[in-house]
């Protein structure tokens, strides 16, 4: 994730253009292959094993090597073995800027602090953000206060990550008391804690997410394309109603809606910015406040 970011970050400074960013970028992205790939090619998984851990990670907020080695797939060994063969996004588009001769090394790390004074991160944020461990990374581009919206935003994140797009990244979060939208689903969940989670964007945006999730192609914003946003939806919410259960939090789903062309208030509102390839969405999140539309 943190590539993407310093990447247009160095657009944004006309350090390289745009251009060549993408160039690289699509380098990058040819060279990332999954886990699963890899272990399937080195030979200590099989297919089948493979595509079982991918589907337990629907109902699991695990990362697949986690799930392998807790199904006795994978030894620990191994899985170290494989994650020594996946080099970080950041480290291929580093050498990629050098390769290229676009960037030295010295104005990389020059850039680098620039980056990191306009953000106003420590010394150890940077070096969490260039290691993409996004269980650590997140939380720190949320930089959200109250410790659910942190939660299950990075579950949504983590799982955005897993089943829609490996390539997304956050470029805006805040919280606010009103917010306008376009199209959103939504739906929430009762009890211990009164939590509504949604998305909200465009059509060519929300459609992306239906067609990818559904493994479908959806051509328009109807009941069909909403069902397939708010079951993703569903998941998310039911992998963090049963994180809260093991502390004893209880919490029910109610069935998802969707609105269009609509305002809410709303105290506290998170709202989470998501990009991924040329599309740009919000995350939306009340946690004890109460939505009014408008």
């Amino acid at each position: 994730m943190f590539y993407l970011l310093f990447g247009n970050y160095l657009v944004e400074r006309s350090a390289i253009s745009e251009a060549d960013y993408l160039a690289i970028k699509h380098k990058v992205q040819e060279t990332n292959v999954k886990l699963g790939l890899i272990a399937v090619s080195e030979g200590l998984l099989t297919i089948t094993q493979t595509n079982e851990v991918n589907r337990l990670q629907a109902c699991m907020d695990k990362r697949f090597g986690d799930i392998a080695t807790e199904k006795g797939y994978l030894t620990k060994d191994e899985l170290t073995h494989l994650l020594s063969l996946q080099e970080t996004s950041y480290s291929k588009f580093i050498q990629l800027l050098v390769n290229c001769n676009l960037l030295t090394l010295d104005e990389i790390a020059i850039y680098l602090k620039d980056y990191q004074s306009l953000k106003g991160y420590t010394d150890s944020q940077m070096a969490i953000l260039k290691s993409e461990d996004n269980d650590a990374v997140i939380p720190i581009l949320l930089q959200l206060e109250n410790k659910m919206h942190t939660e299950l935003i990075s579950l949504t994140i983590r799982n955005l990550i897993r089943f829609i797009d490996p390539e997304i990244y956050i470029t805006k979060s805040y919280i606010t008391n009103e917010y306008a939208f376009e199209n959103l689903a939504i739906q929430a969940a009762m009890g211990d804690h009164n939590i509504q989670l949604g998305f909200s964007g465009n059509q060519e945006s929300l459609l992306q997410i239906a067609n990818i999730f559904a493994d479908e192609e959806f051509s328009a914003i109807d009941a069909d394309s909403y069902d397939a946003i708010c079951e993703f939806i569903n998941c998310i919410n039911g992998l963090y109603a049963t994180k809260l259960s093991e502390d004893d939090i209880e919490i029910d789903m109610l069935p998802p809606y969707f609105y269009s062309n609509q305002k809410m208030k709303c105290e506290n509102l998170a709202v989470v910015t998501v990009n991924f390839a040329e599309y740009a969405f919000d995350l939306i999140l009340s946690i004890d406040s109460p939505i009014e539309y408008m």
